[in-house]
């Protein structure tokens, strides 16, 4: 079943100090299922590994190996036009105290009927909220 992928656990995949189950499950859940991301995902991830590079948590090569592994992921990247979308989100994040990017993913979910993979509790706890089906 399709689900709507925050950049959370990609994250959690990158960097040996954050072991989580929950990652595990989602990183075989999207071996086989088609996840689908906000067309901001690629940038969340390049920006907190370029952070994580910085100030020494990966190196270079980490970096290249996830994103050489990233670009094997079966991904749809969501493209909804920002006039569209840009309301809903603005209610989400209001709605349920978010930031709009993590409003985003949420919103994703709620529109489509997904559920969503997560490791964010914040995010978590507002998809619960929403009646939205958690994966991880």
């Amino acid at each position: 079943m399709p689900f709507v992928l925050d950049a959370s656990l990609v994250l959690a995949w990158s960097f040996d100090d954050e072991p989580e189950p929950a990652s595990a499950f989602s990183f075989e859940l999207l071996a086989r299922d088609q996840a689908i991301v906000r067309s901001i995902w690629s940038v969340e991830i390049a920006n907190a590994l370029m952070v994580a590079e910085r100030v020494g948590r990966v190196t270079r090569s980490d970096v290249t190996r996830l994103v050489s592994m990233a670009r094997e992921f079966r991904l749809e990247v969501e493209l909804t036009m920002t006039q569209l979308a840009l309301a809903p989100v603005l209610d989400v994040a209001r709605d349920y105290g978010l930031t709009a990017y993590d409003a985003s993913y949420l919103e994703l979910a709620m529109r489509r009927g997904l559920p969503l993979a997560s490791l964010d509790r914040r995010l978590r706890a507002a998809a619960e909220s929403a009646g939205v089906l958690l994966v991880a």
